[in-house]
């Protein structure tokens, strides 16, 4: 079975800390057949850790400090999480050298292009709502463009998505290319050897059998 490292975020219940992986990202990767692992970031992997990796995920949570792009934050965005960052860059970089595939979601596709030397908008404007209100993540907001490639493959040229995301991909990391937009103009997915990342939420769609695809096709891309 294909083992996939999910890579958790922080948060506190009860005034104690704790590392946290969302139930629904680790029932759909279980539901496409790989077996979910928890990386804490508490400190760095032992180099042990990657041989027994088959792929990670990197998932959402708080902004990327804009330091890491070489700019200062802006007063409306944050909260940050630098141990998470650091943590999570430094894992893309040692993914990449030991050729392990990696999926980022949400937030995890920008600390993705942020890690290979891309930058963020700190603050989307637009006509399209991005940052959709609590309870309504669950359901579908815009439609996005899909470009060829392996987003494609999955989904065909178009696709509506759920979305709550205040920053985006401003300049793109190294040999990395976009492949799909928001009607807005919006970076939605972005791929490279080994890489995919996208801007919605597909967990939260567990009920629509559509969205499975994306976690099956990333555990079939699996080598070992």
């Amino acid at each position: 079975m294909k083992r996939i490292g999910i890579v958790t975020s922080g948060g506190e219940v009860n005034f104690r800390p704790n590392f946290v992986v969302p139930e629904l990202v680790a029932k759909e990767v279980a539901r496409a057949g790989g077996l979910p692992i928890i990386l804490p970031y508490l400190e760095e992997p032992d180099e042990s850790v990657y041989d027994l990796l088959s792929g990670i995920i990197f998932l959402g949570g708080d902004d990327v400090l804009p330091f890491h792009y070489g700019e200062d934050p802006e007063a409306q965005a944050g909260p940050y999480d630098i141990q998470r960052d650091c943590f999570e860059i430094n894992l893309v970089h040692e993914a990449q050298k030991r050729q392990i595939p990696i999926l980022g979601i949400g937030r995890g596709m920008q600390i993705i292009n942020v890690a290979l030397g891309g930058s963020l908008n700190q603050s989307i404007v637009s006509k399209i709502l991005h940052h959709r209100p609590e309870g309504t993540k669950k359901n579908p907001l815009h439609r996005i463009q899909i470009l060829p490639g392996r987003l494609y493959e999955i989904f065909g040229g178009e696709l509506i998505v759920n979305s709550y995301h205040s920053q985006s991909i401003k300049t793109l990391g190294k040999d990395l290319v976009v492949s799909a937009r928001s009607i807005d103009g919006v970076i939605e997915a972005i791929e490279g050897s080994g890489i995919l990342g996208v801007q919605f939420q597909p967990e939260l769609f567990e009920h629509n059998d559509r969205f499975i695809l994306l976690f099956e096709s990333f555990v079939e891309s699996l080598k070992r």
